[in-house]
């Protein structure tokens, strides 16, 4: 089974399925449409789409390119301060 461990919050950030809060609203960062999360006890924590499904592979792509340019500008950032 896939699992969408990665999710925007409201103010478009990129939120892992561990560092989620209760009653915050999370989107796809592919088809932005709303997720939701599953934490029980048994399964992996992951989102979940609420409305429909969108390309599992078309997500992978769009996070690895979202999490590479976050790394990119984390560096460079750090070498200008």
């Amino acid at each position: 089974m896939t699992k969408f461990l990665y999710a925007l919050n409201e103010h478009n950030n990129l939120i892992k399925i561990n560092e989620t809060l209760i009653n915050s609203k999370y989107f796809c960062p592919n088809c932005h449409s709303e997720m939701k999360t599953k934490k029980g006890k048994i399964r992996e924590h992951h989102f979940y789409h609420l409305n429909k499904e969108c390309s599992f592979e078309t997500y992978l792509h769009f996070m690895g390119k979202k999490i590479l340019y976050e790394k990119i500008n984390k560096a460079i950032n750090n070498k200008l301060n």
